[in-house]
C-alpha cells in the first residue's frame, strides 16, 4: 500500500518518524484500507522491516515507535514520551551490554552462553505476555 507521504507500508500505517499521522497522511481513513493479511506473513513483514531498521541502524528507535503506538496512551505529553524513549533505550543498552559482558571469550558459543540466551530469551516472552496482555485490555 502507498500512501500520500510516499511511504509503502503494508499494514496500514506510516511509521516514519516526522510523519506519526500528522503529516500528508493525516485525514486518510486508513481502517478502510488496510489489507488483510495472515499471522504468518505479518511475521514475515516485520521481520523484513527489522532487518531494514538493523541496517539503518534504527532497530531500538522502530522498536520504541511500536510501542508508542501499541502501549502507550494516544494523548501522552512530550515529556511523558521523551522519558520513556530514554526508558526504553536504556533497557536496550542495558541488555546489549550486559549480552556481551556475559558471553564467554571465543568465536563459536558455549553451552553456557546458549542457556544464558534462553534465560534472556525466557524472560522478555514472559515480558512480552504481560504487554500483550495489557493491549489487549486497552483495545477493548
Amino acid at each position: 500500500m502507498r500512501w500520500p507521504c510516499g511511504w509503502v507500508h503494508k499494514f496500514g500505517r506510516c511509521l516514519r518518524l516526522d510523519c506519526r499521522e500528522q503529516g500528508p497522511c493525516a485525514g486518510f481513513n486508513q481502517e478502510d484500507r488496510m489489507e488483510k493479511i495472515s499471522r504468518e506473513d505479518f511475521d514475515r513483514e516485520v521481520d523484513k522491516l527489522a532487518k531494514l531498521a538493523t541496517d539503518k541502524g534504527l532497530i531500538i528507535e522502530a522498536g520504541f515507535i511500536g510501542y508508542r503506538k501499541f502501549v502507550m496512551e494516544a494523548d501522552a505529553g512530550p515529556f511523558q514520551v521523551l522519558e520513556t524513549r530514554r526508558a526504553f533505550f536504556a533497557g536496550a543498552q542495558h541488555l546489549f551490554g550486559s549480552i556481551m559482558g556475559i558471553l564467554d571469550p571465543g568465536s563459536e558459543p558455549t553451552d553456557a552462553d546458549l542457556a544464558r540466551m534462553d534465560n534472556i530469551d525466557r524472560e522478555l516472552r514472559r515480558f512480552a505476555d504481560e504487554i500483550r496482555t495489557f493491549t489487549r485490555k486497552k483495545m477493548t
